[in-house]
């Protein structure tokens, strides 16, 4: 039964690299407008969606929040990328990894706290038996909620 809570880890763990080569998409390969980026360095943060790239280092967005976006009027703007600046896409939000997290927590508390109930009017496999999948609904379910509540992003090269 080892190599069920190593396939929960693996689905749980984030990917950086495939045979040793990056997967970060490249901001060349991302059609104008297709979704929100984020850049976060030392000098400051800004985001909004992706419009293109005017020039070397500097990418427009519109709306652009955060303080690398120029004060300027308007709601299209080009922000310089600062050397060793971060540059994400949002990838949604983190419910799915919630609710493994979730599932694999709550079956091993529910199971725990049944096993310890010496109330309980059943034998030891009973409450193994009925602890897990109680467990991972319940903690499954929260889970999804609480991942719900973190968007996730995705690094890209400038």
């Amino acid at each position: 039964m080892r190599v069920f809570p190593t396939i929960l880890l693996l689905l749980a763990a984030k990917p950086a690299t495939v045979l040793g080569q990056d997967i970060a998409s490249t901001l060349d390969s991302i059609g104008p407008g297709c979704c929100t980026i984020r850049v976060r360095g030392a000098e400051g943060s800004a985001e909004g969606k992706f419009q293109g790239k005017p020039a070397p280092g500097r990418i427009m967005l519109t709306p652009c929040k955060g303080n690398l976006c120029p004060p300027v009027g308007g709601t299209q703007a080009s922000v310089t990328v600062p050397p060793g600046a971060r540059v994400e896409m949002y990838a949604g939000r983190a419910a799915g990894k919630g609710a493994i997290w979730g599932a694999l927590i709550g079956a091993t508390a529910v199971t725990a706290i049944w096993l310890g109930d010496q109330d309980l009017d059943m034998s030891v496999g009973e409450k193994i038996a009925v602890g897990i999948p109680v467990g991972v609904l319940a903690g499954g379910a929260v889970g999804a909620l609480v991942g719900a509540l973190f968007p996730r992003w995705k690094a890209v090269r400038p």
